[in-house]
């Protein structure tokens, strides 16, 4: 369990090692089925052990502790079960970088494929406001949802973080969880025709990419780079990664179609704009925290809209 007394000693531990910190090539992530150990946490979001602001903040930055808001949700009975750190290009900046968190209460399970969630991402760079959110996992893929903004997130300046108001915010966002899974039961009970979900996987492929014809006649005119392709990347969205997947209504659908434009994989089109030459290539995994929370709340919305 992440105690008090272990979080403090390990954030100790990691600004002492904090210059050792190897990078890898994608933000460090995992998702374990029990919540992460405090050594864990320290290898996968060390940012979170930090206790002060980046040294390119202004004097009137507020520094928003994230180990203060882990205990804080620790006392409220969330656990950690998924820390990922986007990647710094200088070994300084890793300390400060964005971090996000996924906690769930043992005691507000949904069922036995899906767990409602509460998201933490904090940053000490001064680009934006501790954020906490209503997500959901589900455990066939290890998929993390997290729910469109509109009234399932909630900010938090850097100079607001006491235990009272973290607490009022968390039990806040905590009483959105029913609803959580009651949209999980919304979207499994309806089923979904082919050409209902292809119209979704083309809008939800444009999170990602801009969507252009096969046979468009001004391709020479594209700007280089990576685009999705109208008559092949949407299918490919909607394929599944595992049988249980085949199913035709909505939440499943959702999965597949958010499983693929994260994980990648899939065939996209690229361009060079200065020899006109395309190439088929496999699109790679979305591995900023940004990007990644942005498409994620879009398909999640575009599902409410569209599904």
């Amino acid at each position: 369990a992440l105690i008090k007394h272990g979080l403090r000693h390990q954030q100790l531990k990691a600004t002492k090692t904090m210059l050792d910190f190897i990078q890898a090539p994608q933000i460090q992530t995992i998702q374990p089925q029990r919540p992460l150990s405090v050594a864990q946490l320290a290898d996968l979001a060390p940012a979170a052990f930090t206790q002060r602001p980046s040294p390119t903040t202004s004097d009137r930055y507020g520094f928003c502790d994230t180990l203060t808001a882990i205990e804080i949700l620790d006392n409220h009975g969330f656990k950690c079960f998924h820390a990922s750190q986007t990647k710094s290009r200088k070994q300084s900046d890793v300390a400060f970088a964005d971090h996000l968190l996924r906690f769930r209460n043992p005691e507000q399970q949904g069922d036995a494929q899906n767990a409602p969630e509460i998201i933490l991402l904090n940053s000490h760079t001064g680009k934006r406001s501790l954020t906490i959110s209503v997500g959901l996992h589900r455990f066939a893929c290890a998929n993390g949802l997290i729910l469109n903004d509109s009234g399932n997130q909630t900010k938090l300046r850097h100079n607001q973080l006491t235990a009272a108001g973290f607490g009022d915010l968390l039990k806040q966002q905590a009483r959105t969880l029913p609803f959580v899974m009651s949209e999980v039961d919304r979207l499994s009970d309806r089923q979904v025709t082919e050409q209902q979900a292809l119209a979704f996987a083309r809008e939800a492929a444009q999170l990602r990419w801009d969507l252009i014809k096969a046979t468009d006649p001004k391709l020479h005119k594209l700007k280089s780079g990576s685009y999705a392709v109208d008559t092949s990347t949407p299918s490919q969205l909607l394929q599944s990664r595992r049988r249980s997947d085949d199913s035709t209504d909505a939440y499943t659908i959702l999965n597949r179609v958010q499983e693929n434009l994260l994980r990648g994989g899939r065939d996209i089109l690229s361009y060079n704009a200065k020899t006109g030459l395309t190439k088929w290539r496999k699109a790679p995994a979305v591995t900023a925290i940004k990007a990644s929370t942005d498409i994620n709340q879009g398909v999640f919305a575009l599902a409410e809209a569209m599904l």
